[in-house]
């Protein structure tokens, strides 16, 4: 629901009211004392975050690498220190994203200025990273997670892919055994853990709230986000 890609025809909406189909299924209700700017997160991209660690099997000590600082890499970045990550690298090209995805406690790679490869081995005695998320959903953002990884590692994929094809380096993958996860984030299966970790205060979902605006003022608001002046708005009935 929500989501045409996943769906068909069956899309979302942004309205004062909305009906919802199967309810029972698609909704939940929110743990008492938690806004709406707390909760309404865990409908998609917190627990995609989430679920991108999960995926990549984030453990304690591990040095993960998250190409990308949008909206669902921060998510994933705190998501993967929740887990136990020792160190978390974000990776963009964006400085506002950088600027953001340092505020979280991650260490900002700008690729534009330093190879994310260099940051890594560096870090990692020459190993790489043990687990790398994507979170673009490019080819580019892929073959940089492809570098990044160690051999034995895992690389979980979350990014919305467009193309029908991609290519991968196979013989690379085969050689270093590396692990490739991802996909279309299953939100049920993760969202009563993601608002108890937000109930209980380990994750602020807000952080990435640059804007809030009324309902009839949505028009401004994808204007920003489209001019990348947005990270993300808000929008009140």
């Amino acid at each position: 629901f929500g989501c045409g890609y996943a769906f068909g025809d069956l899309a979302g909406s942004q309205a004062e009211y909305v009906l919802v189909p199967n309810a029972d299924f698609t909704l939940i209700n929110v743990p008492n004392g938690l806004s709406d700017e707390q909760a309404i997160f865990a409908g998609d991209i917190l627990t995609t975050g989430y679920f991108c660690a999960v995926e990549g099997g984030v453990k304690p000590g591990d040095v993960v690498a998250v190409v990308g600082c949008g909206p669902v890499g921060i998510f994933a970045q705190i998501s993967a220190r929740i887990l136990g990550a020792a160190a978390v690298y974000g990776i963009d090209l964006e400085p506002s994203r950088l600027k953001l995805a340092a505020s979280t406690g991650s260490i900002a790679v700008n690729a534009s200025e330093q190879d994310p490869l260099d940051a890594i081995l560096e870090a990692t005695e020459w190993r790489g990273a043990d687990v790398v998320m994507e979170c673009v959903g490019n080819e580019a953002a892929l073959e940089s997670a492809l570098r990044l990884v160690r051999p034995a590692g895992t690389v979980s994929i979350v990014g919305v892919f467009i193309e029908d094809r991609v290519g991968l380096p196979l013989g690379d993958l085969w050689i270093k055994n590396v692990t490739l996860k991802g996909g279309l984030c299953n939100v049920q299966g993760h969202w009563e853990e993601v608002l108890s970790l937000v109930r209980h205060g380990r994750v602020d979902p807000t952080v990435i709230i640059s804007h809030t605006l009324p309902l009839d003022e949505a028009p401004k608001g994808y204007a920003l986000f489209n001019a990348r002046e947005a990270t993300k708005v808000i929008l009140k009935p």
